[in-house]
């Protein structure tokens, strides 16, 4: 009996294992793990497809390797504070393939079994083109808005002229009493 439930145990996790790797492959977004020492352990294929780096290249290095001094040492600061305990959610901007490059990034620490940090995971999903037409939305509702105040003043001028016609053909009509009786009275 204790084989048979350690064998289910096995099979169970084997199961457990090969979901967690589709997954982990399969998977569109970045998606990363770090040692405490803010060292890869281990990236999926789209983070390899991103850096046209293969995985290899990667695991055991830091952030440096990727992003240069300035990134990384903001990167480190938000490992330190993942490893700490706490989850961090970013926008992470940096330049791949000479491209601008935006990223939603969410860290989470990873724990033992004793409940010690031993590292972190993250996920970055590109939102680049989001990024993109959020700020073409913007532009297209500040031109908007300018339009419309054109449109304001367009029809605050046409009300003006409307009531200086209406003004002077008010004022004509008297006027020309005046004239007939003059030249009446001429």
């Amino acid at each position: 009996r204790d084989i048979e439930k350690r064998k289910k145990t096995e099979k169970a996790l084997r199961e457990s294992e090969a979901r967690l790797a589709a997954l982990f492959s399969g998977a569109e977004d970045c998606i990363f793990l770090k040692d405490r020492y803010s060292r890869y352990t281990h990236v999926n294929p789209a983070v390899e497809r991103l850096f046209k780096i293969p995985a290899y290249h990667i695991i055991g290095k830091r952030d440096e390797r990727l992003f240069g001094k300035e990134d990384a040492a903001r990167l480190r600061e938000l490992d330190s504070r993942v490893l700490a305990g706490e989850v961090i959610r970013d926008d992470h901007f940096f330049h791949a393939d000479g491209k601008s490059v935006v990223f939603q990034v969410i860290k989470v620490p990873l724990y033992n079994d004793s409940a010690d940090v031993i590292g972190l995971c993250g996920i970055a999903r590109n939102i680049t083109e989001r990024k993109k037409t959020e700020a073409n939305l913007r532009r297209a509702n500040q031109e908007l808005r300018e339009t419309q105040q054109q449109l304001i003043q367009s029809a605050k001028l046409a009300s003006i002229g409307e009531l200086a016609a209406g003004v002077a053909h008010e004022l004509n009509q008297p006027l020309m009493v005046i004239r007939m009786n003059a030249q009446l009275a001429e």
